[in-house]
């Protein structure tokens, strides 16, 4: 088995290309690529950006899921996970996890039902319909569940008290509980209210990079003892902002295994390089010998250089990810 990314922003490329009249993307460019850098598996998250939020948030989750639809209907090479059978068999397609980046489109879910739980039950019962199985709980923004990093001042942070619910449904349902992009209020609720293991798909070491989206030790260590894994961050901002490089890529590395083990890290790239709003904008840097997907098979050399055992190489590859994947899903969540 190859190499599983745990955050991939390929759906924001596809939807952007088919709004420009070029379809099926994923075969024809991602494939291809991901191929020759050894990545197996994905987790897609369908992100709702900044200009969206406030008023439509909901309408754009709808357009990427329709977008989203549209490519993996005509794709030959990938297939939505609805079981784990579909990562351990997944024949000659690569398995896709879909999930969502920030869920404040539930503040303009089309519902007007006075009864909580019973919206929550609608809203998961439509996300389970699509096979969506993931969810960062805020990205730069304090929704109606969470806060997130970069959210100062705009209102009350942490965890509210309808948040506390979903976060508990989402438990149940076996989903992946994402933290990263939440702020420290709101991270520290959340392993409050969870009785089982917690990740953050793309986020690095505090104590090597002092950017609020990365983890400071002690939550490195709170995502370990709950049985939850780390992915690693590719991008220059959560690396190191003065000098980014995949040799300090590895810094993160060797500090989150001091500190919490081999066994709670993964890949969560976060790879850019194909989204044009990124490329494009003031000050757009790319991490030295990190900048696209095509550098993970140098990483793994430099890896083994770094003193790492193929068994150590192997369980932040995949086997950490799917020993965590078997825990959640043994839940019901499958």
């Amino acid at each position: 088995m190859g190499i599983i990314d745990i955050h991939s922003d390929i759906i924001h490329h596809l939807v952007e290309e088919r709004k420009k009249g070029n379809k099926g993307v994923l075969d024809s460019y991602h494939y291809p690529i991901l191929k020759e850098a050894g990545v197996s598996t994905l987790v897609m998250p369908l992100w709702v950006e900044k200009e969206y939020q406030k008023n439509l948030g909901f309408a754009r989750l709808i357009e990427l899921l329709c977008g989203f639809g549209a490519e993996i209907q005509e794709s030959k090479y990938f297939q939505v996970v609805q079981t784990i059978e579909d990562i351990l068999e997944p024949g000659d397609k690569i398995p896709i996890i879909l999930g969502l980046e920030g869920l404040c489109f539930v503040e303009q879910w089309p519902l007007s039902l006075k009864d909580e739980d019973e919206q929550i039950h609608q809203i998961f019962s439509f996300l389970k319909s699509f096979h969506i199985k993931h969810g960062i709980l805020a990205w730069y923004e304090i929704n109606k569940i969470a806060s997130g990093t970069g959210a100062k001042d705009e209102g009350i942070l942490g965890l509210s008290a309808f948040g506390k619910k979903v976060v508990k449904k989402m438990e149940k349902e076996g989903f992946i509980i994402d933290l990263s992009h939440v702020d420290d209020p709101s991270f520290w609720d959340v392993l409050e209210v969870v009785s089982g293991p917690v990740i953050c798909s793309h986020s690095n070491a505090r104590t090597l990079c002092n950017h609020p989206r990365n983890l400071s030790d002690e939550q490195l260590k709170a995502i370990a003892s709950c049985g939850g894994l780390v992915g690693v961050n590719a991008h220059w901002a959560f690396i190191d902002p003065q000098n980014p490089t995949i040799h300090r890529f590895i810094d993160h590395i060797d500090h989150m295994a001091e500190q919490i083990g081999i066994e709670h890290i993964a890949f969560g790239f976060d790879f850019t390089n194909y989204i044009e709003m990124y490329n494009q904008a003031p000050g757009f840097r790319t991490a030295a010998g990190l900048d696209s997907v095509l550098c993970v098979p140098n990483l793994m050399k430099l890896l083994r250089e770094r003193g790492y055992s193929e068994k150590e190489l192997d369980a932040m590859a995949h086997t950490n990810f799917l020993k965590y994947l078997k825990k959640i899903w043994k839940k019901g969540g499958e």
